[in-house]
């Protein structure tokens, strides 16, 4: 894919080509998901200044009203091939439409992300995410072409292009951590979590999962400072793994010193010096993100 064409007329041609190109289903979603991530950028700012329009069409027949709604839906996509750029759903409306068009199945799922630690504790009343499953190998799987392509700097106030791979065929019990569907059937889950669970834990970065951090079951999302210390109660921590911390997202983390192990061989862990007005405190390991939480 790296000497793969990067421009294209239309959504057609695109999906013709990577069925041409790639011989099985699963070579082909690789291509798709690979091609958009590496050649269409998130515009951050698009976010925040495009307002929701409303289009009226006129219709005969409901085969001439999806008709008309999959031209002005391939008509979209096409300008996002010709821009280069777009928000979450044309990430996911891409991506599924190249699917369609070579026959493979996938669906668009709407729901909920918690995008600070401000979120933490509360319940959101909008959808404001939307990824992708896909059916292959007699199975669905989740992918979430947004967040794979970057991330949103918000001190910088742009986009940074970084693939993460994480976001492709990604654990649903870890999916779970950061992504609500709208409709529980996409949690793809043995027992579904409700809304409420959901924004009571703590945002999990992919490090948490990697390095199989795991916090105790009575741990959520909000921590409160007694006496300018928090305390922290993991079921495991890896061996041979440094944990840092730092608060309000500063850049300077400091390591943690106190790690004390309890007779039912869980792990205490003691943070101090916390300021009355810091709001988050995230957790590293080995300086690479692993949890956020809420400081009350």
């Amino acid at each position: 894919m790296a000497t793969y064409p990067t421009e294209f007329d239309n959504v057609q041609a695109l999906a013709k080509r990577l069925h041409y190109d790639f011989k099985t289903d699963r070579e082909r979603v690789e291509a798709a998901y690979v091609w958009i991530v590496k050649n269409i950028k998130y515009d951050y700012h698009e976010v925040y200044e495009t307002k929701p329009k409303r289009i009226w069409i006129r219709y005969k027949s409901e085969d001439e009203k999806n008709q008309i709604l999959q031209d002005a839906l391939d008509e979209r996509l096409n300008y996002i091939l010709q821009v280069k750029s777009t928000l979450c759903y044309g990430y996911s409306n891409l991506f599924k439409r190249l699917c369609e068009l070579m026959n493979i199945p996938a669906a668009n799922i709407n729901g909920y992300t918690k995008r600070g630690s401000d979120a933490i504790g509360t319940k959101s009343s909008f959808k404001n995410h939307s990824w992708n499953a896909v059916y292959l190998d007699d199975r669905w799987m989740l992918v979430d072409l947004t967040w794979a392509a970057g991330y949103s700097d918000s001190r910088a106030k742009s986009w940074q292009p970084r693939r993460n791979d994480y976001y492709f065929d990604t654990n649903p019990q870890e999916f779970i951590s950061t992504h609500l569907p709208a409709d529980s059937n996409w949690q793809l889950i043995q027992k579904p979590i409700s809304p409420e669970d959901f924004f009571d834990s703590p945002i999990y970065y992919p490090t948490y999962f990697k390095d199989r951090l795991l916090l105790a079951e009575k741990e959520d999302g909000v921590l409160e400072a007694d006496k300018r210390m928090v305390k922290i109660v993991f079921a495991s921590l890896p061996k041979g793994k440094s944990l840092f911390y730092s608060f309000d997202g500063s850049q300077a983390a400091t390591q943690i010193e106190r790690i004390k192990l309890t007779k039912d061989g869980q792990y205490e862990v003691f943070i101090y010096h916390v300021k009355p007005d810091s709001r988050q405190l995230t957790l590293y390991s080995d300086l690479r993100p692993a949890i956020d939480f809420k400081l009350h």
